[in-house]
């Protein structure tokens, strides 16, 4: 995936809580923590324990 992608994903989730009418801070939030879990799940993904197996 492109580096960019969580910064998009962030704002769009900010763009859908502006648009739902949710109060700031919690778009806000989202578009904060958004970045963090996209590195925490690449992480994950890429330290699977069932890809680390020797063949």
């Amino acid at each position: 995936m492109k580096p960019f992608t969580p910064i998009l994903i962030s704002l769009l989730c900010f763009l859908a809580g502006v648009l739902v009418g949710a109060q700031l801070w919690v778009p806000l939030l989202v578009a904060l923590l958004a970045p963090l879990a996209w590195k925490a799940w690449g992480k994950g993904r890429r330290n699977h324990p069932r890809q680390n197996l020797p063949p």
